[in-house]
């Protein structure tokens, strides 16, 4: 889907218009929602002192990051090309 974009509405009014992007449609998922609630949990567990990681051996070695964090980003680079070819494919 193409959008029109108009330069003289201005950076924030571009960057602040959720109309017609990914991020509507994410705030309508319930996923959304229970990650936010249970990432806020976890945090405050931790921050008041009911869960500490170290007590159950919940480490993760640095090193694993790098190959993680390397995967991550390859196959979001390859979905997002899948995502436009398929979009380019099918307007025409």
């Amino acid at each position: 889907m193409t959008v029109d974009y108009d330069p003289n509405l201005g950076t924030l009014h571009t960057a602040l218009c959720l109309k017609d992007t990914v991020i509507s449609q994410v705030l309508q998922r319930f996923e959304f929602y229970a990650l936010i609630a249970s990432h806020v949990a976890l945090r405050s567990a931790y921050q008041m002192g009911y869960f500490s990681p170290e007590e159950l051996h919940l480490r993760l070695p640095m090193s694993l990051t790098g190959v993680t964090g390397s995967l991550m980003t390859f196959f979001v680079v390859f979905y997002n090309g899948n995502v436009s070819a398929g979009t380019t494919s099918s307007m025409t």
